[in-house]
Parts: C-alpha cells; sequence; structure tokens
C-alpha cells in the first residue's frame, strides 16, 4: 500500500468534516490528565456522532450526552469505568513501540467489556448488532496513537493488502481479529520507521495517519473497480 503526504492532503481536502472534530477531541485529550472523566467522554460521543456511528446510538441526543439518563452516555461511561485500570496500563503506549503479544489479554478484554455493554444498552431495534466499529472509535480517540479505528475502509485495505480475513458486508469482526490488525498496521509502520511516518502529517496521531491513508486508499480502489466494470 503506497503512502505520502499527497494522500494525507486528498484526505484533508474531502473530509474536513472528520478532522474538525478529530483534532477537537486531539486537543481536549492533550489537556487533560484522564481520558476517562465526564467532559472527554462527552467529546469521544460527539466524535462517534460525526464519525458516522449515530445510528448505532440510543435515539435522542439526551440519551446520547446525558449520563443520567438511560441510553448511549450511561452505558459508555458505566463500561470505560469497568475497564478503567486496564486503559489506564496502556496510556503510555504507541502503535510502535507495544508488545501486543504482551498486552493481548489485556485489549481483548477491553474491546469485549465495551461491545458487550453498548450492544445490551442499545435501544433503537440495534440489539442483535454489535459494536465493533464503534468499540474501535472509541479506543482509538481514548489513546490516539495506539488504537487504530477498524471500518469498513481500513478492513478492506487490511484484507487485500495485509490478509486480514474481513468479510465483505458484514466484515467478521472481534476482538481478536483487532489484535491482527494492530500487528500488521504496526509492523507497516515501522518497516516505513515510525518518526518518518510521523513527519508525513507532524501533530496528527499515528493511527489517525493510518487512518486517512486507508480511506483515500480504498476510495482509490472502488474508482478503479467501477472503471474496469465499465470496459
Amino acid at each position: 500500500m503506497k503512502v505520502s503526504s499527497i494522500i494525507i492532503e486528498k484526505y484533508n481536502m474531502l473530509c474536513l468534516h472528520y478532522n474538525i472534530i478529530a483534532d477537537s477531541c486531539y486537543k481536549k485529550r492533550k489537556s487533560m490528565t484522564q481520558a476517562l472523566s465526564d467532559e472527554y467522554i462527552k467529546y469521544v460521543i460527539a466524535a462517534l456522532i460525526v464519525f458516522d456511528m449515530q445510528r448505532q446510538m440510543s435515539k435522542g441526543l439526551e440519551t446520547k450526552y446525558d449520563m443520567n439518563t438511560t441510553g448511549f452516555a450511561n452505558a459508555l461511561r458505566q463500561s470505560l469505568n469497568l475497564i478503567k485500570n486496564e486503559l489506564i496500563s496502556l496510556e503510555l503506549y504507541s502503535i510502535c513501540d507495544i508488545d501486543l503479544d504482551k498486552e493481548k489479554n489485556t485489549i481483548e478484554k477491553i474491546y469485549n467489556q465495551i461491545n458487550d455493554d453498548i450492544k445490551a444498552a442499545m435501544t433503537n431495534n440495534n440489539k442483535s448488532k454489535n459494536f465493533d466499529v464503534g468499540v474501535t472509535k472509541i479506543l482509538h480517540f481514548l489513546h490516539p496513537d495506539l488504537f487504530p479505528i477498524i471500518d469498513s475502509n481500513a478492513a478492506n485495505i487490511l484484507k487485500k493488502y495485509f490478509g486480514i480475513n474481513y468479510k465483505t458486508g458484514t466484515h467478521g469482526y472481534s476482538a481478536e481479529k483487532y489484535i491482527k490488525s494492530m500487528k500488521k498496521i504496526q509492523n507497516y509502520i515501522n518497516e516505513i520507521n515510525c518518526e518518518s511516518f510521523k513527519r508525513l502529517e507532524k501533530g496528527t496521531p499515528l493511527t489517525r495517519i493510518f487512518d486517512k491513508i486507508t480511506f483515500i486508499t480504498n476510495m482509490n480502489e472502488k474508482k478503479k473497480k467501477q472503471q474496469n466494470d465499465m470496459t
């Protein structure tokens, strides 16, 4: 998979709405000593809404944001409180330097706890669906240099270029597959060189840079397929 500053520039031109909320979260996160505060959780919720998760969250803004009302915000806060020690234990790592074999069980516990708790709290006819994509987005905004977002764009690219067996449509998300994806992303960034990868867009978290690359790469792949289908 090609990587260049031109890809980043194209993403920034097309996806200003994502950048505005993401950059706001990163700035707020840097100013806070604790990512699990109620104040910052509201930023994470705002990011989820902008990052296309609104339909899988409970209906109504009150249930999305008010942690004292039964709904998404309350469920997320309670879930994060259950795994706060595990989350805090990973705070100093980045995708470049974490020992994923050593931390595998911790990450899987975090991932599954959030997924199970949010799924149980759904009140908008999504009870049968997992919240896997949302989990990766929550984790990303809690620890932006460590946790990658795995949405349909990333899943398609991880399948094509990195051999992760995401299925078309359902994508077959799981905590185990998330760990495998993190390992592939880690190897990819470290092969380029972590510091060189950071220089693609100074000040942007490592896994956000990867997210921008997968978004544009997947968009280009779709265009190629459409052109080939027409010929």
